[in-house]
Formats: C-alpha cells, sequence, structure tokens
C-alpha cells in the first residue's frame, strides 16, 4: 500500500507537468514558428501532432515504470514494450511511403497508444488476479 501512495504522489509530479507542457506547446506552437519563420503549415501540424505522443510517453512511463514496477511486472512491462515497438515499426513501414511525415507521426503516436492500452490490461489482470485470492 505504501508502494503505490509513493507511485500516486510521483504519478502526479509527472502527469501535471506533461498535461500542462503538451497543450501549452500545441497552444504555442504557430507564435513560435512565426518567430522562427518556420511557414510551412507541415510544421505545425507535425508539432501539434506530437503533443500526444509526448503525453502518452510520460503516461507509459508512469503505468510502465512506476506502477507495473512497484507492483514487480517488469517482465510483461518488457514484454509489452517489445509489442509495441514492433507495432511502430510496422507502421512506419506502411504508412511512411504513402504518407511521409504524417506517416511518422502516427506510427509513433499508434505505438505509444498501443503501449498504453497494453500496460492497462496488464495492470487490470494483476489487480484482477490479486483480488480473487
Amino acid at each position: 500500500e505504501a508502494g503505490f501512495q509513493s507511485v500516486r504522489r510521483t504519478s502526479i509530479f509527472l502527469l501535471v507537468p506533461a498535461v500542462l507542457g503538451t497543450v501549452t506547446l500545441y497552444v504555442i506552437a504557430p507564435y513560435g514558428l512565426a518567430a522562427l519563420k518556420w511557414v510551412d503549415p507541415r510544421y505545425l501540424d507535425v508539432i501539434r501532432w506530437l503533443c500526444p505522443w509526448i503525453f502518452l510517453g510520460v503516461l507509459n512511463n508512469v503505468l510502465g515504470v512506476q506502477v507495473l514496477g512497484a507492483m514487480g511486472r517488469g517482465k510483461p512491462y518488457a514484454t509489452i514494450f517489445a509489442v509495441a515497438a514492433c507495432f511502430t515499426i510496422v507502421n512506419f513501414v506502411v504508412l511512411v511511403p504513402r504518407m511521409a511525415e504524417k506517416g511518422v507521426i502516427l506510427g509513433m503516436v499508434g505505438g505509444e497508444l498501443m503501449l498504453t492500452c497494453l500496460a492497462v490490461v496488464v495492470i487490470y489482470r494483476t489487480m484482477h488476479a490479486h483480488s480473487i485470492r
């Protein structure tokens, strides 16, 4: 129980800045790009599409390293991480030739989202298995 209290505190310190940072980046990106004189609209699209990727990366750190680590489930996390990495590579192979930079972005976001979903499943199953016993 004390381990989960620590995880909760750490999660708040990681997730709140991630949310605030990605929302801020999403909002100020047009102004920053204008100041840099990067007027190609693809730059703004890339930055804005990467905002969910940044947040999911932090969330996956919390779910994988913090929560699953505290549960002693490091090996399943390593497995789902490898699955998500393979999913990302397959996305790149399929999407990049058709969509260029958007294919890269969608592959990255898709891989992080896959990792998030798999981590939630492992956490749920672990908690459910312990509550039955």
